[in-house]
């Protein structure tokens, strides 16, 4: 067991390091956090106090919906306009459908982690196609078709040393996927999960706590606290690198209060929903610890979740055998009654 842990962090700095020098984060600033050209803050305390105004309001931050005739399939590709436009490609949302014919009665909406490549996630949605689910595979904000003709395959632009685009971000992330649910309600689908992986993972939490028409979330790589994760994290230490001396962990955490599942455990209650979470023991991209503290929430606040954990990192659940048990459990979960 020693030897597989050594060579599976060694695995995990290997792959940490992988398009590195594509990771460019800017100088920091507050930002804007509710559109581009929108007002910028000037200090710390005002972005704070705005930003728990919008925790309190935390239903209509996140209601935002899409133009629902906006919606057309282009063969196997759902595409939709994004809930805020602004001009750019990043305007269309894309989403890869997979389905075997059955019935569309069983829709599991994929979020994918930061980052991921076009097509990344073929594999999965057509497993989960085959276990009798139609896979809804979605293209997150500034990522894949909807980023610069330019870009880096790193998504820089979703997250940065600007502080209002990580809420930007995950905000029309969230709603763009509240949207799709109602398109997916609308054509006959009765029971609607959602499986979130790293960053993908917050997304599809925030997604569970707001909407109650998703039955089931699976949770993989993830964790309660969206400032401590990047402040941690190896992915995210150049963004750490950029703020730190600018602001401290404690504040960073007020101003993005709004992205923090843990502050909305209760609305997992009160959904009544179920929830599964897969979580790499020697993860340095969302610490242990940090997933740890989010299940001990959620139970203190009555949401039991099934917690699984792996003896592999955050990049290395994507190996043999760690990513067919983590498959197997979450079609498991899904098709549970």
């Amino acid at each position: 067991m020693f030897l597989l842990d050594r060579y599976l962090r060694k695995k995990e700095e290997e792959l940490a390091q992988v398009d590195e020098d594509q990771k460019d984060c800017g100088r920091f600033r507050l930002g804007a956090f509710t559109g581009v050209g929108d007002y910028e803050f000037d200090s710390i305390e005002s972005m704070s106090a705005a930003v728990q105004h919008a925790v309190d309001r935390a239903d209509e931050f996140y209601s935002e919906t899409c133009d629902e005739t906006s919606f057309r399939v282009e063969g196997t590709c759902l595409k939709y306009k994004s809930v805020f436009a602004d001009g750019s490609a990043n305007d269309s949302v894309h989403v890869d459908v997979y389905s075997r014919g059955h019935s569309r009665e069983r829709a599991v909406i994929v979020v994918p982690h930061w980052n991921s490549a076009p097509g990344a996630y073929a594999a999965i949605g057509t497993v989960l196609s085959f276990a009798g689910f139609t896979a809804y595979v979605v293209t997150l904000p500034h990522h894949g078709s909807r980023g610069a003709s330019d870009a880096p395959r790193i998504a820089n632009d979703f997250l940065n040393a600007d502080l209002g685009v990580a809420i930007r971000s995950v905000r029309q992330s969230v709603c763009d996927i509240r949207s799709l649910i109602s398109w997916i309600s609308g054509n006959g689908a009765k029971q609607i999960h959602v499986v979130g992986v790293s960053l993908g993972s917050c997304i599809a939490s925030l997604t569970t706590a707001f909407d109650s028409r998703v039955s089931r979330g699976c949770l993989l790589l993830t964790a309660g606290d969206f400032a401590e994760t990047i402040w941690r994290g190896r992915a995210t230490r150049h963004i750490r690198a950029s703020i730190d001396g600018h602001i401290d962990l404690a504040r960073l955490r007020q101003i993005w209060a709004i992205l923090s599942p843990s502050n909305f455990v209760g609305r997992f209650r009160e959904n009544h929903s179920r929830l599964l979470m897969i979580s790499g023991k020697i993860d340095e991209v969302v610490p242990y610890d940090t997933a740890s503290r989010f299940v001990d929430e959620l139970r203190a606040a009555e949401t039991n979740p099934e917690w699984l954990i792996l003896p592999c990192g955050h990049y290395t659940l994507s190996y043999f055998p760690f990513s067919w048990l983590s498959l197997i459990q979450t079609i498991r979960f899904l098709r549970a009654d």
